[in-house]
């Protein structure tokens, strides 16, 4: 996962239900830096660097704690897509971008897009959770 060099590991407690929401995850997807979960309540938390807005909270503030993120229920993340493409799961993560798809089926990915690889018609990077039209 990585070496706790943003809380990732989760070690700090400013969130007391840190270890109870990791033993209530019912899916974890993470990068070098970050990682995000999702509950058996299909809510998704994330954690760690925040740099380039990995998080989804809208800042680029850090979190060595479990974050909710303002999102309509998940039942699927992918964090830190290696290359131009969200999607792409055979090749190390490198932090890149952050995809869900909701239980409606609405994808939703937030982060780097300077090849475009948000799919949301330009290569503006997106802090916050940016739904993606889908063909």
């Amino acid at each position: 996962m990585g070496d706790n060099s943003y809380g990732e590991l989760v070690t700090a407690q400013p969130c007391s239900d840190s270890r109870q929401l990791l033993q209530n995850a019912e899916k974890i997807s993470a990068s070098k830096e970050y990682i995000c979960a999702i509950t058996k309540q299909h809510t998704i938390y994330c954690w760690g660097s925040n740099e380039y807005g990995e998080l989804g909270t809208g800042d680029r503030n850090n979190r060595n704690y479990a974050t909710k993120i303002t999102i309509k229920p998940v039942k699927l993340v992918v964090v830190g897509g290696g290359g131009r493409s969200p999607w792409e799961f055979f090749i190390p993560h490198e932090g890149e971008h952050t995809c869900t798809v909701t239980l409606d089926d609405k994808v939703y990915c937030w982060r780097a897009n300077g090849y475009g690889q948000l799919g949301t018609g330009n290569k503006t990077d997106r802090l916050t959770p940016t739904t993606i039209s889908l063909p």
